[in-house]
């Protein structure tokens, strides 16, 4: 393979790892980011005795953050470590029933039919099919590029689709659900799984139903340090690397001419590379970074995270680390974030509560939890509104008041309200819920991962295939490798 001379715009979880994959071929990258410190590598926030994961997914798949390690023959132990959890999470809805995620998935079925009265074997089966679909899609989506020329021409693809048909992937997700649990409440349970692509589940077809899969049969981990270990470990990787250089500057511009890709503007002067890849969010890569003459992908913004972070005077044994408070009507809610004018949170929202120090004691002061609260809010919702911001933290007190039988005003001795960035270094505005494409087979997924028409230029993170969180990232990196 020739060496080319690379850059990568922004240092995420997937351009790190980008650029520490391409370096050990041979290539030599370089890794732009804005801001001089790590605050937008490092994702954490601290105050007063409390740390704050600001990036909070469970951690799925550590293996592909292992295999990094692996490629620059790097001590595993040495650089990062992690645990598997008993729980993978706590599902809970607005009457107060509680569900215990686990990573045995019998066990998971025994659990729904206890707390919500359905056959433990409708569930297995249901955890099965997601099995047999996370495997067919695996090499179609998940470890290539379902946008290059000919991608489902392959005999395997073709084998594959033609299973996937006969699933009835072309139904929506939540029908699907339905069909296959006949169980309200187990449905809204699953339905909650295509938040991982960031989809409606009334809308995506049912490749969403490969998601469960990973929580219940790949298990949910959480590594030492928290999430953020995992840019900490990657950044060291990368600044150890010979072949990478990490230059704390912004980029103006990604310069090209007649479809080609010359190089990149900084500060006013042109770089020249062979190749560019943004893993910044595709909005602000289209609007502030390409000529206005290329055309963005269609995308369909529904959504966007609204987080508040809150030190907990007290501790709540119900809780665990990730929390998933149930809307009254999940319907109702995705087709309240579909209404373009929408400008409120929605009634009685889905609430994601994540705890980091559940599983590690020193993110809080004794005796106390680092709530890290997230909701949706619609697109155009104006964050810098502190009406509108403060009555949505009213309507997430009354709903977790209620359902937990507390006054949870009392227990805030620390806030902070984080906002989407519209620099695009993380997810930007709408990226979590959005599905950019309506195919029958691929609007579950993101934009692609190059440009169509401009050679050299290529895509990675959160915005473009396969989406957000782990392990979409990390597999963002490993298909933009892959088509370089």
């Amino acid at each position: 393979m020739s060496s080319n001379k690379i850059a990568i715009l922004g240092a995420g979880t997937s351009g790190l790892a980008l650029a520490i994959r391409l370096a050990v071929k041979g290539h030599v990258v370089t890794l732009y980011t804005h801001t001089p410190d790590k605050q937008h590598i490092i994702p954490e926030l601290t105050g007063k005795g409390y740390r704050f994961d600001t990036m909070a997914m469970p951690f799925i798949m550590p293996l592909l953050v292992v295999d990094l390690l692996y490629l620059t023959n790097k001590n595993t132990l040495d650089y990062f470590s992690y645990k598997r959890l008993k729980s993978t999470g706590r599902y809970i809805y607005p009457d107060g029933t509680l569900v215990k995620g686990t990573n045995n998935p019998r066990l998971f079925s025994v659990e729904l039919t206890r707390k919500l009265d359905i056959h433990p074997q409708k569930v297995w089966n249901h955890l099965q099919l997601s099995s047999l679909l996370y495997e067919l899609i695996k090499p179609l989506a998940l470890e290539n590029s379902l946008h290059s020329k000919g991608a489902f021409m392959k005999p395997l693809a073709i084998k594959n689709l033609t299973q996937l048909l006969k699933i009835g992937i072309n139904q929506p997700y939540a029908t699907f659900n339905h069909k296959h649990l006949q169980n309200a409440r187990a449905t809204q349970l699953f339905n909650h799984f295509a938040s991982f692509l960031g989809v409606n589940p009334y809308k995506a077809n049912t490749l969403a139903h490969f998601i469960p899969h990973f929580a219940r049969f790949r298990g949910t981990y959480f590594p030492t340090g928290g999430i953020k270990s995992i840019n900490e470990t990657l950044l060291r990787l990368a600044q150890e690397e010979k072949n990478i250089e990490i230059v704390y500057q912004k980029a103006e511009q990604i310069v090209c001419e007649n479809k080609l890709v010359k190089g990149v503007d900084i500060g006013g002067q042109l770089t020249p590379y062979d190749t560019v890849v943004s893993n910044l969010n595709l909005d602000y890569t289209y609007q502030n970074l390409l000529p206005n003459t290329i055309e963005k992908p269609q995308q369909t913004n529904l959504s966007k995270p609204l987080v508040f972070y809150w030190g907990i005077k007290t501790k709540h044994r119900a809780l665990g680390l990730h929390n998933i408070f149930f809307s009254d009507n999940d319907a109702a809610e995705y087709q309240h974030y579909s209404n373009e004018a929408a400008q409120t949170v929605y009634s009685d929202p889905t609430i994601y509560l994540y705890i980091s120090a559940k599983e590690q004691a020193s993110d809080a002061p004794k005796g106390c939890e680092n709530w890290r609260v997230m909701v949706r809010v619609p697109y155009h919702f104006n964050e810098e509104d502190l009406k509108a911001v403060q009555a949505v933290k009213r309507v997430i007190l009354n709903k977790l008041n209620k359902v937990l039988q507390i006054n949870l005003q009392k227990q805030i001795s620390l806030e902070v309200i984080g906002k989407s960035p519209s620099n695009g270094l993380h997810k930007g505005y709408g990226t979590l819920y959005q599905s950019n494409w309506k195919g029958a087979t691929t609007n579950n997924f993101r934009a692609s991962n190059f440009h169509p028409h401009i050679k050299g230029l290529y895509f990675c993170g959160e915005s473009y295939q396969p989406g957000g969180g782990m392990p979409f990232n990390l597999w963002s990196a490993k298909i933009v490798e892959g088509l370089i």
